[in-house]
């Protein structure tokens, strides 16, 4: 695989940082709070190059829901369970014979 001649003359992946008037510019177009997490990896680098065993982390100005990159998933996955019976939430939020399994 080849690496930008920058990343390797750094020894770096990632990307510069991004500021945290990106990030919120970012949250307020999603209209959701970011991770901790992220929002502090965006802060470092903002994205990480793929290579072999890793995926490509996405920049503040690629992040997007899902359903914006991915609804053929959504459609193909809703049609397969269209006959799929409906379940109440007390079936479902029951694991096992009753919530006590899982207990130990």
């Amino acid at each position: 695989m080849e690496f930008p001649p920058e990343a390797i003359e750094s020894e770096w992946l990632g990307f510069p940082q991004t500021s945290e008037e990106n990030i919120a510019n970012t949250e307020a177009r999603l209209a959701i709070k970011l991770p901790l997490s992220y929002r502090e990896f965006l802060k470092v680098s903002n994205g990480w190059l793929e290579y072999p065993g890793v995926i490509k982390l996405r920049g503040i100005n690629e992040i997007d829901w899902f359903c914006t990159e991915n609804q053929e998933w959504i459609d193909i996955w809703i049609a397969s369970c269209k006959d799929t019976p409906p379940i109440s939430d007390e079936e479902y939020l029951t694991y096992g014979k009753n919530s006590q399994d899982f207990c130990v």
